[in-house]
């Protein structure tokens, strides 16, 4: 034998080429011998690790369809309502409840006559009685804007939101406590809301 000749033990010769072959082996697959973990498994683990980045809470397109006709029709609803207050005045039917006769506001209360009022143009007067009759007649004016370049160039622009669990509790959150402090609002101007215009 090759390895009794050199003086080499019996079998030293395969047991090289075993270490060898072994060795060949760790290196194209990947794995430290140190940590004996495969590179290729960690790289595994830090994609896994890397953060997802989500999607854009808010998106704005153009596109050639109306996806928000819903919006598009009750912008103009209550548009046309506000018009028509602002040239007639307030319905002749009382909408308030008995809380309200009670003196207990709620966080709508005033509303009507603030969107009457920013019809007339009047902001001022129209935020003494409740700012969400601005931002409710002010929505309703964009969505008529909307609605003619819609109709005149035949694009329309829409506006997504990405809704996730965490945005949801974030929304409700700020929507609660808007309307909270809404409502501390119109309780200190009872006075003024209980009047008759």
């Amino acid at each position: 034998m090759v390895g009794a000749r050199n003086g080499e033990e019996p079998g030293t010769h395969h047991q090289v080429e075993d270490h060898r072959a072994l060795l060949f082996t760790i290196v194209r697959s990947g794995i430290s011998t140190k940590s004996g973990v495969s590179t290729r498994g960690s790289r595994g683990v830090e994609a896994q690790k890397a953060p997802v980045q989500e999607r854009a809470a808010i998106s704005i397109a153009w596109s050639g369809v109306d996806e928000l006709r819903i919006v598009t029709v009750i912008g103009l609803l209550g548009l046309a309502a506000a018009a028509t207050m602002a040239v007639f005045g307030l319905p002749p039917v009382d909408l308030h409840g008995p809380l309200h006769r009670m003196g207990i506001m709620d966080p709508l209360c005033g509303g009507t006559r603030a969107a009457r009022l920013t019809a007339q143009g009047n902001l001022t007067e129209a935020w003494r009685y409740n700012p969400l009759g601005i931002l409710a007649t002010l929505a309703a004016a964009a969505a008529l804007a909307r609605l003619l370049i819609g109709v005149l160039g035949r694009r329309w622009l829409n506006v997504h939101i990405a809704w996730t669990p965490r945005r949801i509790r974030i929304a409700l959150a700020v929507v609660a406590v808007a309307t909270i402090l809404l409502e501390i609002r119109q309780q200190g101007r009872a006075d003024l809301l209980l009047k008759p215009y």
